[in-house]
């Protein structure tokens, strides 16, 4: 494994359904690593309704692209409910891993199916967000009506986790506080 990672991760809920591109691809990405290099967008997020249930979507990722061969995460998600999603992007070999809700990085995930090639100098700049476009009928032409929240990008999957559950000793610690507090409290 590597050490040269990079992740993101964020609190999502869909109100309404991904839609069908123009080109004939369901859903959209929207979320990306941006690179230093115009226009190259890598560990693409998006959302679609390839392979799910009636009135479910999934999440899928694309290392450099996104089609309609990306990635899925083998887990049809509902509507008005907020996920949890960490991604990572791995800067040596180029390949993407997605979990939904983990506990922790041994949790169910799913690798892209495309790898990156870095371009001479090239890095990681920001984390971006992106929209889709409407169809005029009310529907999404794209990953659906989304609300973000809770972004966090960090160098490893505990910081970027929105889910982290603090380390025992952080509660004894907090716990400790509180008796002394209340010693202190009850002895004034």
């Amino acid at each position: 494994p590597s050490d040269n990672y990079v992740y993101a991760g964020f609190t999502v809920s869909f109100s309404a359904l991904p839609g069908g591109l123009s080109s004939g691809e369901t859903g959209s990405y929207f979320a990306h690593f941006k690179s230093s290099k115009a226009s190259a967008f890598y560990s693409r997020l998006g959302a679609n309704v390839t392979g799910a249930a009636a009135g479910t979507f999934r999440i899928g990722l694309g290392s450099a692209t996104w089609s309609s061969s990306v990635a899925q995460y083998p887990e049809d998600l509902a509507l008005g409910i907020t996920y949890n999603i960490v991604t990572r992007l791995d800067l040596d070999s180029g390949v993407s891993t997605l979990w939904i809700n983990p506990v922790d990085e041994m949790s169910l995930s799913v690798d892209a199916k495309d790898t990156l090639a870095w371009s001479a100098g090239e890095t990681v700049v920001a984390y971006a967000l992106r929209q889709g476009t409407s169809t005029g009928t009310g529907g999404a032409d794209g990953p659906g009506i989304i609300a973000v929240d809770n972004l966090k990008v960090a160098r490893t999957f505990g910081e970027a986790n929105p889910t982290v559950i603090p380390e025992p000793g952080t509660w004894a610690l907090l716990f400790a506080g509180l008796a002394g507090m209340a010693l202190w409290r009850r002895r004034a």
